[in-house]
Parts: C-alpha cells; sequence; structure tokens
C-alpha cells in the first residue's frame, strides 16, 4: 500500500520572510543559551560540541543576515 505525502507548503507565500526570521531568531537565541549552559554545568565541554554548537549558531546568523 503507498502513502500519499501531504502537501506540506501548499499555502505557503514565499515572498513573506517574516516566519523564518522569527523562527530562525529563535533558534538562534536557544541555542546561545543551551550552549552557555552546557559550559557552565560542564566545566570540560569537549571540542566537538562546542565546535557543533558554534557553526550551529554561526550558520543560523547568517542565514538571517540574507534575510534581512
Amino acid at each position: 500500500m503507498t502513502r500519499l505525502r501531504p502537501k506540506l507548503l501548499e499555502n505557503r507565500n514565499f515572498n513573506d520572510s517574516d516566519a523564518l526570521i522569527s523562527q530562525l531568531k529563535r533558534e538562534i537565541s536557544c541555542l546561545e543559551r543551551q550552549f552557555e549552559r552546557l559550559k557552565l554545568l560542564d566545566g570540560k565541554l569537549d571540542t566537538g560540541t562546542a565546535n557543533t554548537y558554534r557553526d550551529m549558531i554561526f550558520s543560523r546568523k547568517e542565514m538571517l543576515q540574507n534575510l534581512i
């Protein structure tokens, strides 16, 4: 039996980037808080995890700058 795929972006207006900008701002804020909490709680945050958080934050900030 095959499953039908839902039309996910059916009613979206691709010219309106306000929702995406808001989402990116929320994600950046959340990631920065999580990163700071990990640094405080753990004390010995491993390099891989720290780099991953920095990369995620940087990439979202870059996307945000491209939208503004």
